[in-house]
C-alpha cells in the first residue's frame, strides 16, 4: 500500500472513530477498522489496568465469533504484564511484533493460542501486535491481530507495509478512547453538581489539563526557547495551545481559539487538539494539516461550532518555519530588535466549510503555507483575540496597536518574561473589568 493510499484509508477511519459516541461500539469498530486495514480474519482488544491487559474485544469472522464490545461480554482473565507472552511484552515495551507463525517462535509463550486453537478447532498462524499510545505516549491497551489473508483468502505473514497504517489507527483509538472516558466522566460529575457551577470547572479543567504547562519545555535543546501562558476567563472557553517535537528536528506549535463557551467549547477544543497533533505528526504539513482537520470536523459538528487555528512548524537546524492559518491573530515577529506584525492571512475558521465547498469567495480564503527564514536571536509571538479584545471598565478594547507598542516597550530577553510583561501590562488596562475570553500567548525564540 503506497504512502497516499494510506494517508487516504487513515483519515477515513479518523473521521469514523472520532464520530463515535457509545463506548461499547467504538471498541467494536475500532478492531473492526484495524482487522480492514490488515486484512486479516481475527483480532482481540486489550485495554490496560493495573493488573494487566483485559480482555474487550475478540473477533473472529470465519467463525463467526464476536465478543465483548457491544456484543456479549468476554469472561476471560487478564493477559499478566509478563515479557513472556507476547501482548504483555508489546505493552512493556510499547514496540509491535509481527510473527509469521506463532508455532515457530520461541521467543513467547503462546500456549494460550494453542488452548484456543484446540478448543475450537482454528489455527492460529500470524500474528500483529500493536500498542495503542494517546497523543501524550501514555499506553491504553494492545490491538492483536491473526492470520493475514491473501486475496486467494490464504493465511499469509501480516504485510510490513501494513505495520504504519495499523500503527496510526491503534493511535488514533487510543486517542479515541481516552477521549471517550473523558466524556463518561464528565457526564457522571455534571449529573453530581450543580449544572453551571459543575460546567464551568470542568471545562476549566479539561482546558489546563489538555495543554502542556512543564517549562522549561525541552531542556536538552539548546537550539531554540519557548514558552506559552493561558489566562481563563469568568466564561471558561476554548482556547489552546500546544507545541511538541514532531522528529529530533521538527518542532510544532499551535495556538487556537474555539467558538462558544463551558463543555461544548471544552470537548470541541479537545477534538480539535487531538486532530492537529494527530495528522501533523502523520504528515507535517501545515495547510494540509488544516484542511484535513477542517474537513474532519466539519463532519461531525452538530453543534455548528468553529475554530480558529495558527499551526507553525520550525525546523530546528536550518531556521525556516512554515506556517497556516485557519483565521487566526496576526503573527508578530521579532528581529534586530524590533517586533512587527506579518501580514494577515486569509485562512478561514475551521469547520465552516468542507473543502470540497471552497470555491468562489471562499477559495481566496482557503489555507496556503507561509515561511519565515529565523535566525539566531529572532523570535515569534502568536496569540488569541482575548488578548486584543481584552476590555476595560470603559468599554474600550486592549487593541492590537496597542498590543505592539506593549512588545516593543520592553527589551526582549526571553519568552517567559515578555509574556509575563504582556500579561501585567494587560491587567493593569482592565483593571477590576470582569473578562468574557481567554487570553492565550506563544512565543518560541531562536538562540
Amino acid at each position: 500500500m503506497d504512502k497516499e493510499s494510506i494517508f487516504e484509508r487513515f483519515l477515513a477511519i479518523s473521521i469514523e472513530l472520532t464520530s463515535e459516541r457509545d463506548r461499547h461500539v467504538l471498541l467494536s469498530r475500532i478492531l473492526d477498522c484495524a482487522m480492514d486495514a490488515a486484512n486479516c480474519d481475527a483480532g482481540t482488544l486489550y485495554l490496560l489496568q493495573e493488573d494487566g491487559l483485559h480482555f474487550r474485544r475478540m473477533v473472529t469472522r470465519s467463525q463467526n465469533v464476536r465478543r465483548g464490545g457491544h456484543d456479549a461480554p468476554i469472561d476471560l482473565p487478564p493477559v499478566p504484564l509478563d515479557p513472556k507472552y507476547v501482548c504483555a511484552w508489546v505493552a512493556l515495551n510499547n514496540k509491535t511484533i509481527n510473527v509469521p507463525d506463532v508455532r515457530e517462535n520461541t521467543t513467547f509463550d503462546f500456549t494460550g493460542s494453542e488452548h484456543y486453537d484446540e478448543m475450537t478447532g482454528y489455527r492460529t498462524t500470524s500474528m500483529l501486535v500493536i500498542p495503542m499510545t494517546n497523543d501524550e505516549g501514555e499506553l491504553i491497551g494492545v490491538t492483536q491481530l491473526i492470520n493475514a489473508k491473501n486475496e486467494a483468502g490464504e493465511t499469509v505473514p501480516f504485510d510490513p507495509g501494513v505495520e504504519q497504517l495499523v500503527s496510526a489507527i491503534s493511535s488514533q483509538a487510543a486517542i479515541s478512547i481516552a477521549n471517550m472516558y473523558y466524556m463518561e466522566n464528565l457526564k457522571r460529575i455534571t449529573a453530581e453538581k450543580e449544572r453551571i457551577n459543575a460546567e464551568l470547572s470542568i471545562a476549566a479543567s479539561i482546558q489546563q489539563n489538555m495543554m502542556p504547562t512543564a517549562f522549561p519545555a525541552f531542556p536538552d535543546r539548546d537550539e531554540f526557547d519557548i514558552y506559552a501562558r493561558m489566562e481563563p476567563a469568568k466564561e471558561v472557553g476554548g482556547d489552546f495551545y500546544d507545541f511538541f517535537m514532531i522528529d529530533e528536528r521538527h518542532l510544532a506549535m499551535v495556538v487556537a481559539d474555539v467558538s462558544g463557551k463551558g463543555i461544548p467549547a471544552a470537548l470541541f477544543m479537545m477534538t480539535a487538539k487531538t486532530m492537529i497533533k494527530t495528522q501533523t505528526r502523520m504528515q507535517p504539513d501545515p495547510m494540509q494539516v488544516l484542511r484535513d482537520v477542517n474537513d474532519m470536523l466539519f463532519e461531525n459538528n452538530a453543534d455548528h461550532m468553529f475554530v480558529t487555528v495558527w499551526l507553525g512548524i520550525l525546523d530546528i537546524q536550518t531556521g525556516l518555519l512554515t506556517y497556516s492559518d485557519a483565521g487566526h491573530e496576526r503573527l508578530f515577529l521579532y528581529r534586530e530588535g524590533k517586533w512587527t506584525a506579518m501580514p494577515k492571512e486569509a485562512g478561514m475558521a475551521l469547520a465552516i466549510f468542507h473543502t470540497s465547498e471552497f470555491v468562489g469567495r471562499t477559495a481566496k480564503r482557503a489555507f496556503r503555507n507561509c515561511t519565515l527564514q529565523l535566525n539566531p536571536g529572532d523570535a515569534i509571538f502568536q496569540y488569541s483575540d482575548g488578548v486584543t479584545e481584552a476590555t476595560n471598565v470603559e468599554k474600550r478594547m486592549f487593541g492590537e496597536d496597542r498590543l505592539l507598542e506593549t512588545v516593543n516597550a520592553t527589551s526582549f530577553t526571553n519568552p517567559k518574561e515578555l509574556l509575563t510583561h504582556v500579561h501585567d501590562v494587560i491587567d493593569g488596562f482592565v483593571g477590576d473589568a470582569p473578562q468574557f475570553d481567554d487570553m492565550t500567548m506563544l512565543c518560541m525564540s531562536m538562540k
